[in-house]
């Protein structure tokens, strides 16, 4: 296949021409990887939807809220409490004129948006992965010192607050807890006191347990 040279614009999620498409691997999956990596593949041909060519397809959805309220009040501690249960593979498509748009459906109790596949991958494009420390993983944190907030999937960050996003153990939880506008830390064989201490002080911080 040709040269094929992809610059984001906008919404765009994927790039495609008359030679090739390209686009990030973690928008095939929606999950977290077991590993820290930012790749992208790369198909032959332009994107075919219903029969017709499309160049780009854009992402389109809503901001997700800040949270207010703890999901679990006075402690905070990893757990899949604030885990996302829906399928993956659910995504609605519009066809524009001469390019697709994508949404992606997030329901959770009362919580029914369309959040921004973009927005998302650009989350986890600049998350930070944490080093191993000698504590339990599921030790407590300290309320007093880091004053966290526990939060969910349908809106991973605190107001004001250091937020930690309850996804244990739910690999795609863990991918829709990123997004651009916070900065999202995944939790890896670190306690959760180890993982926050460099980010004491700062805003927009989402800690994403596993």
């Amino acid at each position: 296949m040709g040269l094929v040279v992809g610059r984001e614009v906008d919404d765009e999620i994927v790039a495609s021409s008359t030679s090739g498409t390209v686009y990030p691997s973690i928008l095939q999956d929606l999950s977290m990887p077991a590993h820290q990596s930012i790749t992208f593949k790369s198909e032959d041909g332009q994107v075919i939807y219903e029969g017709w060519y499309y160049r780009p397809v854009h992402a389109a959805g809503e901001p997700r809220h800040e949270a207010r309220k703890p999901l679990i009040p006075d402690v905070v501690r990893p757990s899949n409490i604030g885990r996302y249960e829906g399928s993956k593979n659910l995504m609605f498509i519009y066809e524009k004129i001469d390019s697709l748009m994508v949404r992606y459906p997030l329901t959770m109790d009362s919580f029914h948006k369309s959040v921004d596949l973009r927005r998302i991958k650009l989350g986890y494009i600049g998350m930070r992965w944490t080093d191993s420390c000698p504590h339990s993983v599921d030790d407590y944190m300290d309320m007093v010192k880091y004053k966290p907030m526990s939060t969910s999937v349908a809106a991973p960050s605190a107001f004001g607050r250091l937020a930690v996003a309850m996804t244990r153990g739910s690999v795609i939880s863990q991918f829709f807890a990123c997004e651009d506008g916070h900065q999202a830390v995944l939790q890896r064989r670190c306690c959760l006191n180890c993982v926050v201490e460099p980010y004491v002080g700062k805003k927009h911080v989402v800690i994403i347990a596993t």
